[in-house]
């Protein structure tokens, strides 16, 4: 591989960010390095897929987390990502690797640059309200966005790289295409915000839709996770310890899916993840309750969620916790085919204690089951929310 040369066209604004977070880089607009965060984050998404389907991630009860990975296990996903895939990683004693990949992005079509100090921004003509901008612009504060840009993405490998490995390489180049088709790049990324088309891809032989990439991507997985024979099965398998693209179904839950839906508005997709929004939609007010609301599960939509001292509070040393639900929305030009892409990842890498605070207190203990029913709930009323029915696409 000498180079790969992805063409890019904005589907939706992006909240990028800079040196300042609300600040815009206009030299780059879309910042390699947030490039290389969203890579590598589906790239041990799919090693770790790989691994759990061998029986060969398994995790351990967390304490403050219901399951996570083991030491070994966690070593062994940074390893086969750094050196296997070529993107790089610390390492212990000496044993690291330097990425053997390059990033360049050039502007084809400079985007047009605006400022807020509120949830309301003019997208193509009309005026949405969007979730995130309500809260990066509490206190009137300022945030730059961009939209409408055509870049082109070109990867490059390293001049004197170490030995190249072709289907780890490989794999890592389908994990960036991944990547780029089911999630945005920036803030809000997961939520349908910085959602980009890939129109063109030069360099590597792609399918026509996403289902036959990630059947690539997957067999490529297991192929590189398998040459890896100092790894042993083990015993006792529950739902992944990380965000896993897996396909092996455990107690009837599936670790990761991926849905496509059409004719639905991308500004609804980022405002599900707001109780306000589920309300006014599902109920017709927005200070009524929901049904994730009613039965205490609005905490599988992301954590911390809380404001003005209500809402969920999170027990232990844990922080936060990202939603298992992604969305990103692409045109009709995008490769793989244009309308909502919602994927799903069930993993048990959840905070074990919950707190909710509302007009009173209760305590909620998570476990596994917890967790599978919570996401259940909430894509069965995204898809009412959404007035449609998804498309599956994966496994």
């Amino acid at each position: 591989m000498s180079s790969l040369v992805i063409e890019l066209e904005q589907s939706t604004p992006a909240l990028v960010g800079h040196y300042e977070p609300g600040l815009v880089d206009e030299l780059n607009f879309l910042r390699p390095t947030s490039i290389k965060g969203v890579w590598r984050w589906f790239a041990r998404a799919l090693v770790a897929g790989a691994l759990y389907d061998l029986g060969l991630l398994c995790g351990e009860p967390g304490g403050d987390v219901v399951r996570r990975p083991t030491k070994q296990e966690v070593g062994v996903v940074s390893q086969i990502v750094g050196r296997d895939m070529g993107l790089g990683y610390a390492g212990g004693s000496g044993e690291g690797a330097v990425s053997r990949f390059r990033l360049r992005v050039e502007v084809v079509r400079r985007p047009r640059v605006e400022s807020t100090d509120g949830p309301s921004i003019t997208v193509r003509g009309r005026q949405v309200r969007l979730q995130r901008l309500a809260l990066l612009t509490l206190g009137r504060k300022s945030v730059r966005y961009f939209e409408g840009g055509t870049f082109r993405l070109v990867v490059e490998r390293v001049p004197g790289a170490s030995k190249e490995d072709r289907k780890g390489e490989e794999l890592a180049l389908r994990a960036l295409l991944l990547a780029l088709s089911i999630s945005g790049v920036g803030k809000a990324s997961r939520k349908g915000l910085g959602s980009l088309d890939v129109v063109r891809v030069e360099g590597l032989t792609v399918g026509k839709n996403l289902r036959s990439l990630l059947d690539e991507a997957y067999e490529l997985a297991q192929e590189v996770v398998g040459r890896h024979a100092e790894l042993k099965p083990r015993e006792g398998r529950g739902l992944p310890p990380v965000p896993s693209v897996a396909k092996n179904q455990v107690a009837g839950v599936q670790p990761f899916s991926l849905y496509r839906v059409e004719g639905v508005n991308w500004v609804d997709l980022h405002n599900f993840f707001v109780r306000s929004e589920r309300s006014r939609k599902l109920t017709g007010s927005s200070r009524s309750q929901d049904p994730l609301r009613a039965a205490l599960e609005a905490w599988i939509l992301g954590l911390p969620r809380s404001q003005k001292g209500t809402g969920y509070f999170i027990g232990g040393r844990a922080e936060r916790r990202a939603s298992p639900i992604f969305v990103a929305y692409h045109g009709a030009r995008h490769i793989f085919g244009g309308g909502a892409y919602i994927s799903v990842f069930a993993s048990a890498d959840w905070p074990a204690k919950l707190k909710w605070v509302g007009a009173g207190s209760q305590q909620l203990t998570v476990d596994e089951k917890l967790i599978a029913k919570a996401l259940g709930d909430a894509l069965g009323e995204l898809w009412k929310y959404l007035g449609a029915s998804p498309s599956g696409v994966w496994p």
